[in-house]
Order: structure tokens, then C-alpha cells, then sequence
């Protein structure tokens, strides 16, 4: 798996349609965490940016990924194919009280 970096340009005006796609996008955005393909996403305080590590074999997977977003046709996305990534944010295994 290689990284990627992603950098979206969010429109400056938003419309109700764009506004009411916010709530699916959040939640896919989460999918993707929960499966691996996205390390992190990071939103700008003014909003006018979206920033995304995602883990796929190759540019086309982003693409593909990218493209099943429900804002993809109002924003503009950079693909930026990463050496490596490394955080220092640590992650607490899950665990099941059963």
C-alpha cells in the first residue's frame, strides 16, 4: 500500500445542496477511518480546505475513493503521492468486554 495526500479545495460559497451533503460525507469520511484507507483528515479553520491521508495500491484507487464522494463534483482535489507519512499520534487498541 502506498500513501497519499490529498488536498480538497472547498467552495467558498456553500449552497443548500452542498450543505446538506456534509452529514453523508462525515460519515464516509469515518467508514474509510474504520477501514484502514484513511489515516486522518484535517478541515482548515476557515473551511476553504480538507486534508486527507489515504492508503490505496495506486493513483487510480484514490481517484476511485475520491470519487464516491458526496461533495466530489463542488470540490477540487490535489493527489499527492507520499514517500512516507509518520505521526506521532499514538492509538489505543480496542478491546472487547466480552
Amino acid at each position: 500500500m502506498k500513501e497519499f495526500m490529498i488536498e480538497a479545495t472547498i467552495p467558498t460559497e456553500w449552497t443548500k445542496n452542498f450543505i446538506g451533503k456534509i452529514p453523508e460525507q462525515k460519515e464516509m469520511l469515518e467508514d474509510l477511518v474504520d477501514e484502514g484507507k484513511l489515516e486522518f483528515y484535517s478541515l482548515a479553520l476557515d473551511r476553504s480546505k480538507l486534508w486527507m491521508l489515504i492508503k490505496a495500491e495506486d493513483e487510480q484507487e484514490v481517484e476511485e475513493i475520491l470519487a464516491e464522494f458526496p461533495i466530489y463534483d463542488e470540490m477540487e482535489f490535489e493527489i499527492i503521492n507520499l514517500m512516507f507519512a509518520r505521526s506521532s499520534s499514538k492509538v489505543m487498541a480496542s478491546f472487547s468486554l466480552n
